[in-house]
């Protein structure tokens, strides 16, 4: 019974000192979780090594266990000698595990303390809105703070997520570092994007939409007038109901478009489909087609410049008045009017030669000498020309009485013939 109560107190010696070294070993678990609270990694690395140390500790626990019933075993002669030490075992068991759970607790709130502190400055930042990946350069720090090149410039500077976002309005939608959206119904997507208008959008790095309704999609692009469109890059457009696509166009011209790089758009109701064309003051309602082509004035329609012509192809033949015609109807025309005028000349020539024989002729029948005074009948022959043609003509001449005279002729001039007679009275 003595051996048996040694062996019992040298067991609870055992015990008490396993949880004295516990204690220690929780304790400093804990002191190395909170030294671990700068960062998760490190924290789920503590974590596992906590683990492990919690296994060794039930491994350790239980071999001490099974030794004290190996020892009760041993001691079943001693009864109450055993009882007392067990009674003493229990407590140092109770004291084990109340040492054990303490630990515990202080390692579930020293975990949950450092997440808390690690999380609670994202929060909200994203409840706000705001996205937080993707959107700064250099990182963020536990206070909200991020990196951009803000509105303008390449410079890198420091903001604060939740300080320079900015919503103002009914429906209105900002989402992106620093993005401003205020006026009914304004949306601004993407860093430093600004819709201060109702119901304008802004969409991209840098996109401007002040203009109402306007819209602006493309970084740094700027749609200023009244329901006007930027789309692409670097796009400027100030005049009203109008747009711009590409990069980077200046339109401020009112109810005008560029479609294109490097247009330059100054009148109202100009139509640009091209590249570095510049359309001035004082061209309203041109239409340029084609790189470096120019306006030539209003209402115009322009093709290419002094310098660079271009042929317009594939176009229909034109029908109603005012259509244009092609170089096929152009040359039919040439070729009718061609043989119109050919058909004329011919009658010309005609006219003219048949002109000619007939001057002849009566030149001919005119040059037949007349009867003398002391003859009854006299017949006469003459020939003629003019401009080339001849003519030969034969003439009778006679009295009847004293008071009549008759007289006739006949030429001939290039198978034309020329006739005449008369009849004289006289007293």
């Amino acid at each position: 019974m003595t051996s048996l109560s040694t062996g019992l107190s040298t067991t609870n010696s055992t015990v008490a000192d396993l949880s004295t070294g516990v204690a220690s070993n929780v304790a400093s678990l804990s002191t190395g979780v909170s030294t671990a609270n700068s960062g998760v990694t490190s924290l789920s690395t503590g974590l596992s090594t906590t683990n492990s140390t919690v296994a060794d500790l039930s491994t350790g626990v239980a071999s001490n266990v099974a030794s004290l019933s190996t020892g009760v075993s041993a001691a079943t002669s001693g009864v109450t000698s055993l009882s007392t030490g067990l009674s003493t075992t229990n407590n140092n068991l109770v004291s084990l595990s109340t040492t054990t759970a303490q630990g515990l607790s202080t390692v579930q709130s020293s975990i949950m303390a450092s997440m808390s502190s690690a999380i609670s400055p994202l929060l909200p930042v994203a409840g706000s809105g705001t996205q937080v990946v993707g959107t700064f350069a250099g990182g963020a720090k536990v206070d909200n703070t991020f990196q951009t090149r803000g509105p303008a410039g390449d410079a890198v500077k420091t903001v604060n997520a939740l300080d320079c976002r900015k919503v103002d309005g009914i429906d209105t939608t900002a989402t992106g570092l620093c993005s401003v959206a205020a006026g009914d119904g304004a949306s601004a997507y993407g860093s430093n994007a600004q819709a201060t208008s109702a119901n304008a959008t802004a969409i991209g790095f840098r996109a401007v939409a002040s203009g109402v309704g306007a819209t602006a999609a493309g970084y740094n692009n700027k749609a200023i007038g009244s329901q006007s469109i930027a789309i692409g890059y670097a796009n400027v457009v100030t005049g009203a109901s109008s747009g711009a696509i590409g990069d980077p166009n200046i339109v401020s011209g009112n109810s005008s478009y560029a479609i294109g790089n490097n247009n330059n758009v100054a009148s109202n109701g100009v139509f640009v489909l091209g590249n570095n064309v510049n359309v001035g003051a004082g061209n309203d309602g041109a239409v340029v087609l084609g790189d470096r082509s120019t306006a030539s004035g209003p209402n115009t329609v322009s093709v290419g410049s002094a310098d660079q012509t271009r042929r317009i192809t594939n176009v229909a033949d034109g029908i109603a008045m005012s259509d244009a015609a092609t170089v096929g109807q152009l040359q039919q025309s040439t070729s009718y009017l061609s043989n119109q005028i050919a058909g004329v000349q011919n009658q010309v020539f005609d006219l003219a030669r048949q002109t000619s024989f007939g001057i002849a002729g009566a030149t001919a029948v005119a040059m037949i000498p007349d009867i003398d005074p002391d003859q009854r009948v006299s017949i006469g022959m003459s020939v003629a020309g003019y401009n080339g043609y001849k003519a030969v003509a034969l003439g009778l001449t006679g009295r009847i009485g004293d008071n009549v005279k008759v007289k006739a002729g006949a030429s001939i001039s290039g198978g034309k013939s020329v006739y005449g007679a008369g009849v004289a009275f006289g007293w």
